[in-house]
């Protein structure tokens, strides 16, 4: 027969185990949303992000020596494409 001291040493380490694995569940549901949040915020990151071309490649040079008025239309086009690119 059990005593009313070990009877009630049984009730507190059974409420202490409760209380643990309510605490483990809490801690878990916390970092899942934690993660959740993050993995958002990683995929938001991920498809926001632009590269910017080379200049040098997508705008050739041009001194308007060469009185080409073709040559300075494709110029002009390739700068307006490269500025609207960057809006």
């Amino acid at each position: 027969m059990s005593s009313p001291g070990n009877q009630q040493l049984s009730v507190d380490v059974s409420e202490l185990i409760k209380a643990m694995l309510e605490q483990n569940r809490l801690r878990e549901e916390q970092m899942r949303n934690l993660v959740d949040k993050l993995m958002e915020q990683n995929q938001n990151c991920l498809t926001t992000t632009s590269f910017v071309p080379n200049y040098l490649q997508l705008i050739q040079n041009f001194d308007g020596e060469t009185g080409d008025t073709g040559v300075a239309d494709k110029w002009l086009s390739a700068l307006c494409t490269a500025a609207k690119l960057n809006n």
